[in-house]
């Protein structure tokens, strides 16, 4: 119905800012409240009909994730953040949508990452960088990418310090 589509908007909209009011104050409650709107609106949404509007859902569960797995000790939701990306990527295809599939990919790696970070992991960190690499090439190769190339080749300046560190130590 049209009531459940407008609905469905309004949480989206609403989770969207308490996952960047949540990132911005490092407030765990916002974060896991955008999350569970995120996920109600990715439930309510059907993936065939609309599968990148799935994946954008996706993706963005897996941001406020990866925030909440900053703050949680155990590193189960850090892993639930990289699967979210995974899920995403599903939908995201290089080949179809090249900025989306290079910025996800980008956040999956910033993930590993952050996991890699959590259990002194220099492979994983190596891979996450690997990863974070190919998708900087993609987004300079991408026509009408100047912002997003140069975003991510800014995210992967400050990963490759924090890998380098984890790798050399």
């Amino acid at each position: 119905s049209d009531d459940e589509v407008r609905w469905l908007e309004a949480e989206h909209m609403i989770s969207r800012a308490r996952a960047t009011l949540g990132r911005r104050r490092s407030d765990l409650s916002l974060l896991e409240r955008a999350f569970n709107g995120l996920n109600r609106v990715s439930q309510a949404t059907d993936r065939s009909r609309t599968p990148m509007r799935w994946a954008e859902l996706q993706d963005q569960m897996g941001g406020v994730l990866a925030a909440m797995g900053e703050r949680y000790s155990e590193p189960v939701v850090i892993e639930e953040a990289i699967a979210a990306f995974a899920a995403a990527l599903e939908e995201y295809r290089q080949e179809r949508a090249p900025l989306l599939w290079a910025q996800t990919r980008a956040n999956q790696a910033e993930a590993m990452l952050q996991l890699a970070r959590r259990n002194k992991d220099k492979a994983l960190a190596q891979q996450a960088l690997a990863q974070l690499m190919a998708a900087t090439e993609t987004a300079k190769q991408a026509p009408n990418s100047g912002g997003v190339a140069a975003d991510l080749q800014k995210r992967l300046g400050a990963a490759g310090a924090t890998a380098a560190k984890l790798i050399a130590g």
